[in-house]
């Protein structure tokens, strides 16, 4: 890449353009319902922010590693002229006679280099000045210059000009800097990002440490916990659908207050395309609509013979179990998001249009689905999409602190089905910290990378300390380097 003020203003005015997209699309909810303040949900929480600069600084990393092996490997032409032009060394003579370059110096023809005229033409440096003469022109035929009489049907004379302006873009005269790959660049553009990495990874390690659990998996194949979990956090109590079950657990550590408590389905796969459009935005807002004219999905439009209201998969198949923590105060307010409880509405024939299949009658086991519609927090909170592949909704917190010991007695009544599925149902009990909770993934991704980078940095700085390479000599690795490659190298 060549860096000049163009480029770098077309980087700056397309990064800019993309913050401003997802300014004003995170705002605009009659453009994608579903994408609705999630920008702004995003970056109010630190892993956003980790994974901001981690990623960079890993692809970073990638391209600079890459870029660096094929230089070595399999350098061109350029890649080689480059480098001495940045030591300082093209057009040198050798001791040899010759001239650094594309050809064979000042004895013969070939050296390349941009004329001083205004069209940018290639000469000959060895030669005169570049011959003017237009491709397609005949040898013998009359020199052309840059501009061209011509006469019109009155016999005037028309001058028409081929120059193109004298504007420094056109005549690609514009203040440049091309970025040239040394060693030592190669070393700093592994060594840093690793340190970040390093840095970033070690924050979200120690973060997830700090974070305490009680997990109780109750349906679905046994399951140990998020990596980092250790033995007494998780719970398997076997509760199926269509029974209710008492988990007596204990708390392993201390745990701060307050303590979310939230249900996970794995896997459960919201963020399909279908999923996400089976839904009708108008029945969500309150508008009165018929169900088949409105919904997008006619699998999810009718109930037991009924329009469905609202319709969609999302409506039609909500997660319905139910929790009760029996010897602490749960609360279950503030779970969903305020930009979705300020949307839904119920319409205003809500409970009274006859022939209708509403929610309460399909899951009359959810507290407060009766009275409260669609503008309940535990339908809202399923009916935003997630997008991951697992589903991990907020249920409650528990506004008292959890000693280490201390017992926690839950009742689970399990209604929704997971066997076909394959999935998991499990409710989690957790302190929070700026990182979340328990799960060591994260941080050891990063540790990981990031030693990795480092370790790569490290083998950059020795192989040019145990093989050095004249700049534009054939690297000792490369491919296309001469048999004596060696010998001029330590020259």
């Amino acid at each position: 890449i060549t860096w000049n003020w163009v480029s770098i203003a077309t980087q700056v005015i397309s990064f800019a353009g993309y913050a401003f997209f997802l300014a004003v699309y995170g705002v605009w909810r009659t453009i994608e319902p579903p994408f609705f303040s999630v920008p702004y949900h995003m970056a109010s929480n630190a892993p956003f922010w980790v994974c901001a600069f981690s990623v960079p600084a890993l692809s970073l990393f990638i391209d600079t590693a890459i870029w660096y092996a094929w230089k070595e490997l399999k350098p061109t032409t350029r890649d080689l002229l480059l480098e001495k032009q940045a030591a300082g060394l093209l057009g040198k003579l050798e001791a040899g006679g010759t001239q650094d370059g594309l050809g064979q110096g000042a004895a013969g023809s070939g050296v390349f280099t941009t004329t001083s005229g205004s069209s940018g033409q290639l000469r000959n440096a060895a030669s005169g000045p570049a011959s003017p003469t237009l491709i397609g022109q005949p040898a013998d035929a009359p020199e052309d210059t840059a501009d061209t009489a011509l006469r019109n049907s009155k016999g005037e004379v028309i001058m028409r000009t081929h120059e193109p302006p004298k504007w420094a873009f056109v005549q690609e005269r514009l203040a440049s800097w091309q970025f040239i790959l040394t060693w030592r660049r190669t070393a700093s553009l592994m060594l840093l990002p690793g340190g970040l990495l390093m840095m970033l990874g070690a924050i979200a390690l120690a973060s997830s440490r700090m974070a305490s659990q009680i997990r109780i998996v109750y349906d679905g194949p046994a399951y140990s916990g998020p990596p980092g979990s250790v033995e007494g956090e998780v719970w398997d109590v076997r509760c199926s659908v269509g029974s209710s079950c008492v988990a007596r657990v204990t708390a392993h550590t201390d745990m701060e207050a307050p303590i979310l408590v939230y249900y996970s389905v794995d896997p459960f796969f919201q963020n399909y395309n279908h999923y996400v459009r089976s839904v009708s935005n108008a029945q969500m807002s309150g508008q009165i609509t018929s169900s088949v004219q409105s919904c997008k999905d006619s699998l999810a439009d009718v109930y037991d013979g009924q329009p469905m209201e609202p319709c969609g998969l999302r409506a039609l198949g909500m997660f319905n179990d139910t929790f009760e923590v029996l010897n602490r105060s749960m609360d279950t307010s503030g779970v969903a998001w305020a930009s979705d409880l300020d949307y839904y509405a119920n319409p205003s024939d809500y409970l009274t249009r006859p022939n209708t299949s509403w929610l309460s009658s399909r899951f009359p086991t959810i507290p407060g689905l009766l009275e409260e519609g669609v503008k309940n927090e535990a339908f809202a909170t399923w009916a935003r999409p997630s997008a991951m592949p697992t589903v991990q909704k907020p249920y409650g917190y528990l506004n008292s602190p959890l000693k280490a010991g201390d017992s926690v007695t839950v009742r689970i009544n399990a209604s929704f089905p997971v066997s076909s599925l394959s999935a998991r149902k499990e409710i989690v009990l957790t302190s929070l910290n700026n990182m979340g909770g328990r799960d060591d993934s994260l941080g050891v991704f990063l540790l990981v990378m990031g030693g990795i980078c480092i370790l790569s940095g490290i083998l950059v700085l020795l192989q040019t300390l145990a093989c050095p390479r004249a700049p534009g000599a054939a690297g000792r690795f490369s491919a296309d380097a001469p048999a004596d490659a060696e010998s001029a190298n330590e020259d």
